[in-house]
């Protein structure tokens, strides 16, 4: 019976600027992403009831999209199966360990994975633009999922470039509060900011492209911080505290409520993780390279 895995990388946003609403609803964004090896991990099975099966391990719960509540796994599974046809019914394990709800991107992480995967192991045929056009349907952060890496990501999200990332040993540390933000209401109340403040991603990536690491930790920004943290102000305050306790930078990730903070080396990072005596998980990370070219 045919098995195989896949690795579902967690992602942070080093770039997060939100631009206009588009006539289908959804944002035009600009980013620039991370990979990083907090992972899902994926076990496919053929399964020989046919249909789709799916078991969920891990205190971390599932993340859920859609208005039917289906998991991202599974309506990754039955698109793939709408367009190309012959793909067998599978049992899927998913060992979970990415938080939900914390601006990691989990369920996006876990699509990724699945159209990956399946794309890998039946040798499925469609260029790298179809792929993308194809994910971004099941949900904005899913093309990146698919090629991972460190990337800029644009429109509602299908458009992904591959940028480098010439930092060795940078680590970052993620602390996880118990707070969960809805994305839609952090888009709902950002969009109510009359002036919001604004940065330029041009920095961003000239300090990837020429290795300055101190003009990356300064071009680091989230737009969505101007909204949330008005709502959530403890998370401001960790923010504040990362800084204190010696990361180059510290930042929220996604819509939240997950905080990054950033460290030159993995000695630092793990100090960092050591001194924060916070009453929540508090993990030491790395970036992590390209899943798909």
């Amino acid at each position: 019976m045919t098995e195989f895995s896949a690795l579902a990388p967690a992602k942070i946003n080093l770039f997060l600027e939100i631009l206009d609403r588009r006539e289908d609803g959804y944002h035009n964004v600009l980013l620039v992403n991370q990979a990083v090896d907090l992972t899902d991990r994926l076990t496919f099975t053929e399964s020989p009831t046919g249909e789709d099966q799916l078991t969920i391990d891990g205190s971390c719960g599932s993340d859920l999209a859609g208005s039917e509540g289906e998991n991202t796994v599974l309506i990754a599974l039955h698109r793939l199966r709408s367009r190309f046809g012959d793909i067998p019914h599978f049992r899927v394990r998913l060992e979970k360990r990415i938080p939900v709800g914390a601006g990691l991107g989990g369920g996006s992480a876990d699509a990724g994975a699945v159209i990956r995967a399946v794309s890998e192991h039946y040798r499925l045929d469609w260029a790298r633009e179809e792929m993308l056009d194809f994910a971004v349907e099941i949900g904005s952060d899913v093309p990146f999922s698919v090629v991972g890496g460190t990337a800029r990501v644009e429109g509602k999200g299908e458009k992904v470039e591959s940028l480098p990332f010439p930092f060795p040993g940078t680590c970052y540390v993620l602390v996880s509060p118990d707070v969960e933000v809805s994305t839609r209401w952090a888009y709902a109340a950002l969009d109510r900011i009359e002036e919001r403040p604004v940065c330029s991603a041009g920095r961003m990536i000239e300090a990837l492209r020429k290795g300055d690491f101190q003009a990356f930790a300064r071009a680091i920004w989230n737009s969505f911080e101007s909204a949330v943290f008005v709502e959530h102000p403890e998370l401001a305050d960790r923010v504040v505290q990362l800084e204190s306790a010696g990361c180059d930078a510290a930042w929220m990730t996604g819509s939240g409520s997950n905080l990054v903070g950033l460290c030159r080396d993995h000695d630092l990072a793990e100090k960092v993780a050591r001194d924060t005596d916070w009453p929540c998980p508090v993990r030491v990370v790395r970036p992590v390279a390209v899943c798909f070219e």
